[in-house]
C-alpha cells in the first residue's frame, strides 16, 4: 500500500523523474526498498506501476458479473487490515458475490518459496 507514502498526492504519470522519486519514496518509507543498489529494479517496478495505473484509471466494468469470484489476497501487509473491507466493498458493486481466501505473506513474497506453494494447494482448493 503506497497511497499516503512519498507524498499523499500522486505525481504526474508524464513526469518520470517525478515518479521514480515518489516511488523511491514510498519504498523506501514502508520498508521493501534498500537505501542503495535498487536502481534497476525500481525502474522496473516503476514501468509495470505506471502500466498498471493507466490501465485502471480508464477501466470500467461494463456490467455486473454473475458468478461468484474467489479473492485470494496476501495475508501481510495491506489487505491484512482494514484495507481487505474497503475492497470487498469495490468487488460488491460489480460481482455477484466475493469470497476472500488469504494465502501466506506479501504482495511478492506470497509467490515465493512455501508461500508459492500453499498458494498452489489454495488455488487448488478453490478452482472448481
Amino acid at each position: 500500500e503506497l497511497i499516503g507514502r512519498g507524498g499523499s498526492v500522486l505525481p504526474d504519470p508524464a513526469d518520470d523523474s517525478a515518479v521514480y522519486a515518489w516511488v523511491e519514496r514510498a519504498l523506501q518509507e514502508a520498508g521493501t526498498l534498500p537505501e542503495r543498489g535498487h536502481e534497476n529494479v525500481l525502474r522496473g517496478l516503476i514501468e509495470v506501476f505506471l502500466v498498471q495505473f493507466e490501465m485502471q484509471s480508464h477501466y470500467r466494468p461494463s456490467g455486473p458479473l454473475g458468478v461468484p469470484v474467489t479473492l485470494l489476497h496476501a495475508a501481510e501487509g495491506g489487505m491484512a487490515g482494514d484495507r481487505l473491507q474497503e475492497v470487498l466493498a469495490v468487488y460488491a458493486r460489480v460481482v455477484e458475490a466475493v469470497r476472500p481466501v488469504a494465502v501466506p505473506g506479501g504482495h511478492f513474497s506470497m509467490l515465493s518459496g512455501a508461500n508459492a506453494a500453499q498458494l498452489a494447494e489454495t488455488l487448488l482448493e478453490v478452482i472448481p
